[in-house]
């Protein structure tokens, strides 16, 4: 298990701790490690790349419509000659450290437009959800949990920002519906009926007023 460095959970009156701190040596382990392999998984490759290779996922959803999608490729895709321009203007010191970043987003830009490259993240995506849906079955007399114990952890806030995530992007059906991890969905669902997950989630209707604000400033 990769460790992770110990840090003091914040906490508000009225406010649970995200840190199962109360819960035992075992619990905490089991927390961090779900905790580091969900925040390894490398979100920008996941979303970026899933516009490349479309053929891929299923319907993606809001925010990320074709406009969107080709607005954030071509962003992507510009960054390293941008970073290279402003590294030219700059003294020797910060010149070769932006040069060190442009090299790095070129590589990126090159990892997202390859087929195998993106395959071999779903992949590691699918063996980080594969150890989440055997835990949850672990969990399946104890109706009152969420991932390793009753309380919502912050583990927990990073399996739901990935699922959403993922099920934006149309990748759900890839992943867990259909029967493919009963667990994972049921998890999921049970979510979706959380307030904090209500209040935290954009609607439909706030990413169409966002959207709409967009392209009324670019049109001015």
């Amino acid at each position: 298990m990769k460790a992770i460095k110990p840090y003091k959970a914040i906490t508000r009156e009225n406010h649970p701790s995200l840190i199962p701190t109360d819960q035992g040596a075992a619990v905490i382990e089991k927390h961090n490690h779900f905790h580091v392999i969900i925040h390894d998984l490398p979100a920008d490759v996941i979303t970026i790349g899933s516009f490349y290779h479309t053929d891929l996922v299923g319907w993606q959803k809001l925010p990320f419509i074709y406009p969107v999608r080709r607005h954030m490729k071509s962003i992507t895709e510009k960054a390293p000659e941008k970073v290279k321009a402003t590294a030219e203007k700059s003294p020797e010191a910060i010149k070769q450290v932006l040069l060190k970043k442009a090299d790095e987003l070129e590589t990126m830009v090159k990892t997202l437009r390859t087929r195998e490259s993106f395959m071999q993240t779903l992949e590691r995506v699918d063996k980080v959800l594969s150890e989440v849906e055997e835990q949850l079955k672990g969990n399946k007399d104890k109706p009152e949990h969420w991932l390793v114990c009753e309380k919502f952890t912050l583990a927990d806030v990073g399996l739901t920002t990935l699922l959403e995530r993922l099920n934006v992007l149309g990748l759900e059906s890839r992943f867990w519906t259909g029967g493919k991890r009963p667990h994972l969905q049921s998890y999921f669902d049970r979510v979706k009926r959380r307030e904090a997950y209500k209040k935290s989630t954009p609607t439909a209707m706030f990413h169409i007023k966002s959207l709409i604000k967009g392209v009324t400033y670019m049109s001015l």
